[in-house]
């Protein structure tokens, strides 16, 4: 989870000593179109997004997205002001895309967000144009010391329950997140990182011991070389 917090306030009142959070989704998803037929350029097409976690409308909060894309591109930096907040394009290359949030507070607080299109699944799988490759991060933007209007746009109700999804994206559904699961899935990638953190350490302390033992034997071989 990382900690986001871009508010300036400018003569709005202020929590002091409060926090809120609010929980977000961003990333990409790539369809491959099968063999090219007009031209290398057209190996794929692909959504990069901005949603909600359980894809609840996001248009009470933010004033407009703008995604940034590669200077190739004609359009490259494209500002979508209402939901689904996301952009389509065709093309065949990986690249960074800045995406930029502005919430409609009055001090246009604005999250940077940075996301690598992703086309490709590992090397080994066959690409298949029935499944998307789909790249998206949860994110827990946490604001310290909010603005009360800030407050009143994150607790409000969204005025739609759910958003369809562009109809690029070939009626495929995002997945929602549950706070548990997530919790859970960094739990076991700690408990992960912790494991190798130990055999890396058990192979140190053999290391150590391996180099104690051979100055033992060099001292007794040469003890007048210290």
């Amino acid at each position: 989870w990382f900690e986001r917090n871009r508010l300036r306030p400018r003569h709005v009142k202020k929590m002091s000593g409060n926090t809120i959070t609010k929980s977000i989704v961003y990333g990409s998803c790539a369809w491959w179109l099968g063999r090219p037929q007009t031209g290398k350029e057209k190996t794929h097409r692909w959504t990069t997004y901005v949603r909600d976690p359980n894809n609840e409308d996001l248009s009470h909060l933010i004033k407009k997205v703008t995604f940034d894309l590669h200077p190739s591109f004609e359009n490259q930096s494209q500002v979508i002001t209402k939901p689904p907040f996301e952009v389509t394009e065709f093309g065949w290359g990986e690249f960074d895309i800045r995406i930029r949030v502005q919430l409609l507070d009055v001090n246009g607080t604005t999250i940077d967000l940075h996301h690598k299109l992703k086309l490709f699944e590992d090397p080994a799988t066959e690409e298949t144009t029935s499944k998307p490759v789909i790249s998206e991060f949860y994110d827990e933007l946490i604001f310290q010391n909010p603005s009360e209007q800030l407050v009143e746009l994150i607790s409000r109700s969204p005025p739609q329950k759910s958003i369809v999804p562009h109809p690029s994206i070939n009626g495929f559904a995002y997945p929602t997140f549950n706070e548990e699961s997530e919790l859970e899935r960094y739990f076991q990638i700690n408990q992960k990182v912790l494991g190798l953190i130990k055999k890396e350490r058990e192979k140190l302390e053999k290391i150590e011991s391996q180099i104690k033992e051979l100055k033992s034997e060099v001292n007794t071989i040469y003890p007048w070389v210290n």
